[in-house]
């Protein structure tokens, strides 16, 4: 973190290279973690079928926008969850870098600190149940969350595999 991430100081004196900077470390992230797990389990194999969740192969076929689901969990991914995340969190780095909004550290506040400690999981939680709701809508599957359901077996690709709107949705907490 205090290696690769921008300060507060190089975010507050302008400039959008610390943006490219946050966009890249996520990417590299996402790279790292889904990427790997998906060549754990998948490509090399390694625990075989012992304790596997999904037992079906990874699906191929003209349903998915590139012919085949892990290309296509890689594409919506990296391609819009990757960045609307990244743009989130620019924007609240920045926020907090103008003093728009409180830092809320351990130092500043520990009240506050362990609040938002507690109440950030049940705030995530009822703001994806509700959403959620709203995407199984007619509408809104149909044009949407039809994206994110296409992956009938799933893999570690397949959570942020999403149209760009729903990952605007599902991101914004």
């Amino acid at each position: 973190w205090f290696n690769a991430f921008p300060t507060i100081e190089a975010i507050r004196e302008g400039g959008w290279a610390w943006a490219l900077q946050i966009y890249l470390i996520n990417l590299v992230l996402v790279l790292c973690w889904a990427g790997g797990i998906h060549l754990y389990f998948y490509t090399f194999a390694i625990q075989g079928k012992y304790l596997q969740f999904d037992m079906n192969a990874m699906q191929k076929g003209r349903k998915f926008t590139l012919n085949d689901q892990v290309l296509d969990n890689m594409f919506w991914t990296l391609l819009y969850g990757v960045s609307i995340w990244s743009i989130y969190e620019c924007g609240l780095l920045w926020l907090l870098s103008q003093g728009l909004i409180p830092s809320h550290s351990w130092q500043e506040g520990p009240v506050w600190f362990v609040f938002l400690f507690l109440i950030i999981p049940i705030w995530d939680s009822a703001h994806f149940y509700c959403f959620h709701r709203l995407l199984h809508m007619k509408w809104m599957y149909k044009h949407f969350h039809s994206v994110h359901h296409r992956n009938i077996s799933v893999g570690s690709w397949s959570g942020l595999s999403m149209h760009p709107v729903e990952s605007a949705i599902y991101l914004s907490p």
